[in-house]
């Protein structure tokens, strides 16, 4: 049977045929309706308020249901996401133009369904037609799948079916898992936006980047080539790349929240080739930081991944421990002023991530103690999400492992 037969599938119109502009005139039609999208790897909702009739077709109810979310276009291109009814108060959604719901039709179990679209995706035969739809290129620009032949999907009924029992709980563990991390990333990211006002001490009125901040007292502030070395990348073309390769090629894309998460990237490297490119320190060993200087500017990296990295990023390492230790530069690259500085000198020079507009930019820089004692509060943090992203990584290949057979 074909995916239309037994499910509701439908999606979001070419454009977004709708105002948020409180202003207008026109009737709103709709006021209950919320836009279903993609972000950042998650399904999202907004407030919107239809002017146009024209797209009532593409309005769903999901008002105390289950439904199916189809990514079509974001950063989980062709990935099915469950969406369940006790984890959202919608009424009606607008899916936007990036996704496809799909809901269940009179009498059919959606869960089963869901189960059956994840094994083909599962077992490629979905990404199989996904990657033709793809346009290769530097940064992953991506084409629409065509509802059309989605519609067409066949549904292979299987003799030995799960136990949706079974699947369900592991299914409510990695959903609980996904939260949990998502909310030490967060406590991460607040953590090293608060160091400014985080001890307790007098403080004082300084100039960075041009601007009026206040740091503590006993802070101070430093260019960052006097502090701070970049290493550039080597640059990589998609020809160097290797189904069969053996070593990790790391790109913006590999770490960018805006990026289609798509399969690790490799190269077919000699030893002496790994040595050459190390010696001209463009290898990423597990505890080097990296920086992007380009398209993502200022996202920092600090996965435990080794590889060669491109030229889009820098890796960034202290020069004197006994004033900034290498831990702590990913907490000051979160700095806002710093942030904004790299922003604004990244415009400079004949290259956006020209290393020479960052001789400018300047830098507060806490006390060794302030470091060690910003750095344990943070490493806690580091060394729970690492384990609940570890159990993840079990439990996902659990769920694989159901699916398949």
């Amino acid at each position: 049977m074909t995916l239309s037969e037994i499910a509701n599938i439908i999606e979001g119109p070419s454009g977004l045929y709708f105002s948020q502009n409180e202003k207008s005139n026109k009737e709103i039609i709709e006021s209950e309706v919320k836009l279903l999208n993609s972000s950042e790897g998650s399904i999202v909702w907004e407030d919107i308020k239809i002017k146009e009739k024209n797209i009532l077709r593409n309005i769903v109810n999901v008002e105390n249901k289950d439904f199916i979310v189809l990514d079509k276009l974001g950063q989980q291109i062709g990935s099915f996401i469950y969406i369940k009814k006790e984890n959202h108060n919608l009424k009606k959604v607008l899916p936007s133009n990036k996704i496809i719901v799909i809901t269940n039709k009179e009498g059919d179990n959606l869960f089963s369904l869901y189960l059956e679209l994840k094994k083909l995706e599962e077992t490629n035969k979905l990404q199989t037609y996904i990657r033709k739809h793809i346009t290769t290129g530097g940064y992953n620009t991506l084409n629409t799948i065509s509802i059309k032949d989605i519609k067409k999907i066949t549904i292979e009924k299987q003799n030995k079916k799960l136990s949706l029992e079974q699947f369900n709980t592991v299914f409510n563990i990695v959903e609980a898992k996904e939260k949990v991390i998502k909310n030490l990333k967060l406590m991460i990211k607040e953590l090293d936006k608060s160091q400014l006002s985080l001890f307790n001490q007098t403080t004082k009125k300084v100039i960075l980047n041009n601007k009026e901040i206040v740091i503590p007292k006993e802070w101070e502030i430093h260019k960052v080539k006097d502090l701070v070395s970049f290493n550039t990348g080597k640059v990589l073309s998609s020809k160097d790349f290797s189904t069969n390769g053996n070593t990790r090629a790391l790109t913006i894309s590999d770490f960018s929240s805006s990026s289609y998460k798509k399969e690790n990237k490799y190269l077919n490297l000699t030893k002496e080739e790994i040595q050459k490119i190390k010696k001209r320190n463009q290898y990423k060993e597990k505890k080097d930081i990296l920086l992007a200087l380009s398209h993502e500017i200022g996202k920092v990296c600090e996965e435990e991944v080794e590889g060669v990295f491109n030229n889009h990023l820098f890796k960034v390492t202290s020069k004197n421990e006994k004033k900034l230790l290498n831990e702590y530069l990913p907490v000051l690259f979160s700095i806002k002023e710093v942030l904004s500085g790299i922003k604004r000198f990244s415009t400079m020079g004949t290259m956006p991530h020209s290393y020479d507009s960052k001789k400018l930019l300047e830098i507060p820089v806490p006390t060794l103690k302030e470091q060690k004692e910003f750095i344990k509060k943070r490493n806690i943090l580091k060394e729970t999400l690492k384990m609940e992203e570890e159990l993840l990584i079990k439990y996902e290949k659990l769920i694989k492992y159901m699916i398949k057979n």
